[in-house]
């Protein structure tokens, strides 16, 4: 089956045909390096056009640019010195709802879902909350931790940590999907009473 070989190729593209590329070919998975400045654009357009395509973010120091990527719909932060193997694997878990996130996309992952819980703290209204594995994952990665680290102490396979991070990843895309469409209400509504 052609499709299934194409499943574990590779195909660089510069970031301005990526969209496009991405379209075409409908991978399961896409690498982008953090260091351009329409990344977060790009995974935010192919979250809405692709939402199966995982979007892997390699990051070399850009740590918020890499954050507002995960925010606009990637679905993994790895640093960008990561062996070519370990980027397969991490390519591979992702299109199993396995994420992969580095200390400070973890720290700002669990700030952030944090904050939105405290700006409303009523527990009947449909945030994303993290359920406390999640919580105790985060925590534990943005101390510096390893996912190996965190499979080891809770006694768990690595995958389970990783597909934990996936649903806390997933939360934070339900809320920033949430927040795009309130924004989006909120802009085509204009009162015209006068």
């Amino acid at each position: 089956d052609e499709r299934a070989a194409r499943a574990d190729s590779v195909d660089v593209v510069d970031i301005a045909h990526a969209y496009d590329h991405a379209l075409v070919v409908q991978p399961n998975a896409l690498v982008v390096d953090d260091s351009h400045r329409d990344t977060a654009e790009l995974c935010a357009r192919l979250r809405r056009e692709r939402p199966a395509t995982r979007i892997l973010v390699l990051t070399a120091g850009h740590r918020v640019r890499a954050y507002h990527a995960l925010c606009a719909g990637a679905f993994s932060v790895l640093d960008a010195r990561i062996h070519t193997a370990a980027l397969h694997a991490a390519m591979l878990g992702a299109t199993r709802d396995e994420a992969l996130l580095d200390a400070s996309s973890a720290a700002m992952l669990l700030a952030h879902l944090r904050c939105i819980c405290a700006r409303n703290d009523d527990p009947f209204v449909n945030i994303a909350r993290l359920t406390l594995v999640e919580e105790t994952v985060l925590a534990a990665l943005a101390a510096g931790h390893t996912i190996d680290d965190v499979a080891a102490a809770r006694q768990v396979t690595a995958r389970a940590v990783s597909l934990h991070l996936g649903f806390a990843v997933r939360r934070l895309h339900q809320h920033t999907m949430a927040e795009t469409h309130a924004a989006a209400i909120s802009v085509g509504s204009v009162d015209t009473s006068r």
